[in-house]
């Protein structure tokens, strides 16, 4: 049973920055799924851990790059119905505007590390290069307004199975419309290995 300390857990970012990533993924498998009608708007996002220099370079590489993505700021998601919904990444970009990119199909489903529910973001679902890497993330609710999100991404069954941490705060905006990108058809059981079971 997780038992860290957490009650000063939702006070910022900060707390969650001293966890490691035992530690945080612990804690993952403690929480609740959020609702879908809850996860709508801008949520900020924190990077929390690495797992090595490696996941330090790809982070910068991807996600903090001048040259590719300015700034990552955060994602965003709308229902589409009860049961889906859709989202999109926020950047920066060096001249201060924010835009968005990698948009993704959002429900819940059993997450691959215990099968409990999560809110669940499959960028197979849309053209782009997320889902050329095969990303999927799982979202849980620490508290109102405060998520812990997992983000995997790679070809071989060990990389989708390394967990990178985020924290999600929010929303703090509306919705600003879908990324543009063309959908294409996935596999539920493919991006999520325990749905169905």
């Amino acid at each position: 049973m997780f038992e860290k300390d957490t009650t000063t857990l939702y006070h910022g970012v900060h707390d969650l920055m001293d966890y490691s990533q035992e530690e945080l993924m612990e804690l993952f498998k403690t929480l609740p799924a959020p609702t879908m009608e809850e996860m709508q708007g801008e949520f900020h996002s924190t990077k929390l851990s690495h797992h090595s220099v490696r996941d330090y370079i790809e982070w910068h590489l991807s996600c903090d790059n001048p040259f590719m993505n300015p700034e990552w700021v955060g994602k965003a998601f709308r229902l589409e119905n009860d049961k889906e919904g859709r989202g999109y990444n926020l950047f920066r970009a060096v001249n201060g505007e924010l835009y968005t990119k990698f948009p993704m199909y959002t429900t819940i489903a059993p997450s691959r590390y215990d099968s409990k529910p999560a809110f669940t973001l499959i960028y197979k679902a849309f053209y782009s290069l997320t889902a050329a890497t095969q990303m999927v993330d799982e979202v849980r609710k620490v508290a109102d307004g405060v998520y812990l999100l997992i983000g995997t991404y790679g070809v071989t069954k060990k990389d989708k199975m390394r967990p990178h941490f985020w924290l999600l705060e929010g929303p703090y905006r509306t919705y600003r419309g879908d990324a543009k990108a063309l959908p294409r058809k996935f596999k539920m059981k493919k991006e999520c290995p325990n749905y169905g079971k």
